[in-house]
């Protein structure tokens, strides 16, 4: 008998049957590959890779939502009315991006978070002037509990240090003060260079659609699949490196005439200035720009005050919730879905901070024995 002839109907279901058949046997290894690196606990830079795509998809989005809370150029002082302020926890933000613990705040006569300025000082005393952003301001610890209050407290009373930390300051905002603080006549201006310049740059970079898409897609596909994930690693390692060089670049482009007129006005003062290198919790320094103009001022720039934090706090006092705030690692690996394991190697000063830009009490007290050790070897 003659072979029935196959219709166009049956020629496409084989083709379909054939093309399903190979995509089983091409996404099973896939597949396979992807359940087996679920098993495995990720190498280093691979952990780093996957906090980094999560903090940037979570950050991007809260950031695109709230779009007025970043660029704060224009916060160049203090309000008069914080006087005798409680500052909240902000609810709303991601538990790597919030201070979870209020704090007082009181402003002296100028409107900075200080106690008297008296002008003239005291006979014979050494002053410094403390230029930084929330890091110096103290968010989230008391006012005795800062850094440059710690160094005060550490020092001999031949010392006396004035705080110029604003909330969201940049190198523009402490240009903005910098006649003031000159006007203390001060022996040494300290400037604690802003996260506020990097974190400004990485978000005009990614309005301007200067962070590459694909870095985007990359970093929000390795959220959802650890096999993207590694071979993203291979391809091009991890993209938040090659976005911070690329703000940071930007950024000594973006203040340099800040920085510049900082540096002027101290010259012409005669004042030395030195530099305050503090990383973040997870030991991205921020401070590139500053120091490259500061060694280009070789006879006012006395020098660069690394701090170096513990990984473990080894030394310091035992975490304490009521103090330190609820453990932010908990917080943010719950909106994450990371692992405690991946935050540790992704967050290594986690302990000495309250999110990822913020020192806690742990961190001030490593800030205030670098700079206090700093200025006994200026002023013996």
């Amino acid at each position: 008998m003659p072979k029935p002839q196959s219709t166009i109907a049956d020629r496409l279901q084989w083709l379909g049957a054939r093309l399903v058949l190979m995509m089983v046997v091409g996404l099973l290894p896939l597949l396979v590959c992807e359940l087996a690196l679920r098993q495995l606990t990720p190498p280093a830079g691979i952990q780093r890779l996957l906090f980094h795509a999560q903090l940037n998809a979570s950050r991007w989005a809260f950031l695109d939502q709230n779009k007025e809370r970043l660029l704060v150029d224009t916060d160049m002082h203090m309000e008069p009315s914080w006087l005798g302020t409680v500052f909240e926890p902000e609810p709303e933000r991601p538990p790597f991006d919030r201070v979870a613990v209020p704090f007082h705040v009181s402003t002296n006569h100028a409107a900075f978070r200080d106690g008297p300025w008296q002008r003239p000082g005291k006979a014979g005393a050494r002053r410094i002037v403390f230029f930084g952003d929330s890091v110096t301001f103290g968010r989230g610890v008391a006012e005795g509990d800062r850094y440059t209050n710690l160094i005060q407290s550490q020092l001999s009373g031949g010392w006396e240090t004035f705080n110029f930390g604003i909330l969201g300051c940049t190198s523009r905002c402490m240009a903005h003060h910098v006649a003031a603080a000159l006007a203390l006549k001060p022996d040494l201006v300290m400037l604690q260079a802003s996260a506020n310049d990097l974190d400004q740059e990485l978000y005009r970079m990614a309005r301007a659609h200067k962070v590459s898409p694909l870095d985007r897609q990359l970093l929000q596909a390795a959220t959802e699949s650890k096999l993207l994930l590694y071979l993203a690693y291979l391809l091009g390692g991890d993209p938040y490196d090659r976005q911070v060089d690329a703000a940071l670049n930007s950024a000594e482009q973006t203040y340099a005439a800040a920085l510049d007129q900082i540096f002027t006005a101290c010259r012409q003062q005669n004042v030395p200035v030195a530099v305050i290198d503090v990383p973040f919790a997870t030991g991205v320094r921020y401070a590139r720009h500053v120091i490259k103009r500061c060694q280009r001022e070789a006879e006012r720039c006395l020098g660069v005050v690394k701090v170096h934090l513990s990984s473990g706090n080894t030394g310091l006092e035992p975490f304490d919730p009521t103090r330190d705030g609820p453990d932010w690692l908990a917080g943010t690996a719950k909106v994450t879905g990371l692992t405690h394991n991946v935050l540790a190697v992704a967050l290594p000063h986690a302990r000495n901070f309250f999110d990822i830009v913020h020192p806690n009490v742990h961190g001030n007290r490593a800030i205030a024995a670098a700079v206090g050790g700093f200025l006994r070897q200026q002023w013996p």
